[in-house]
């Protein structure tokens, strides 16, 4: 009778540690958090989209920061150098937000049930710093759901199964 209990506690100890979910990787080392969100209108916005032949310098490059995905690496960040003088307002972020928001850039393994309903607007950009160095680009719609990762070999394509957009929403908002 001391064995089956033995076995059973064995039994049940081993389902409890291996249903335990563990944390992926850390999609960033940084030390840094520079946020810039989009301050202009959706018909403004949108009329980019409707008149592209007529765009200056400044709203090209704009465009191409909220519409597509550009940037594509860490190089190709010198289009962000002057995002200010955009239509983007910088927002300083305390390093207490650090933490929080490394632990929702992780490597996601539950897999993710793509569903896109509409074409992403990045109007918040997240630019992650280590050492004064610029490690990684995030930029978020929250309308639609969708990110892109710019720096990280890391799988980042279940990114939003946990819940990740809800927090990181959260914190953004008391960070404004």
């Amino acid at each position: 009778m001391k064995g089956i209990k033995t076995i059973i506690l064995l039994i049940f100890i081993i389902i409890s540690v291996s249903c335990k979910e563990e944390k992926g990787k850390y999609l960033y080392d940084f030390d840094e958090i520079v946020y810039y969100k989009l301050k202009i209108d959706e018909v403004r916005l949108l009329n980019t989209l409707d008149n592209p032949h007529k765009l200056n310098k400044i709203q090209e490059r704009e465009s191409q920061i909220v519409f597509d995905d550009f940037p594509r690496t860490i190089q190709d960040t010198l289009i962000l150098e002057n995002i200010e003088k955009e239509d983007f307002k910088k927002i300083d972020v305390s390093q207490k937000f650090n933490k929080q928001i490394k632990e929702i850039f992780r490597e996601n393994h539950k897999e993710r049930q793509l569903s896109i309903d509409c074409a992403p607007i990045y109007r918040d950009l997240l630019i992650l710093k280590k050492q004064n160095k610029k490690v990684g680009i995030v930029k978020i719609c929250f309308e639609c759901g969708q990110v892109q990762f710019i720096g990280t070999k890391l799988d980042t394509d279940n990114f939003g199964t946990k819940g990740e957009f809800k927090k990181l929403k959260e914190i953004l908002n008391k960070i404004k």
